[in-house]
């Protein structure tokens, strides 16, 4: 995962393989703080995420 606090936004990246240009990710999953994230058989809740102001 990764976490934008200026935006409050974030992408799950995942699903890697081998490419000619070396290992990429195949799938990116975009979200915005406050949904709750599946990653496998774990959840995790992006409600409380701190913000830049």
């Amino acid at each position: 995962m990764i976490f934008d606090p200026r935006t409050g936004e974030g992408s799950v990246l995942s699903d890697i393989h081998r490419t000619p240009h070396g290992p990429r990710y195949a799938t990116r999953k975009d979200f915005v703080y406050g949904e709750d994230i599946t990653i496998g058989e774990w959840t995790v809740s992006t409600e409380n995420l701190p913000h830049y102001t």
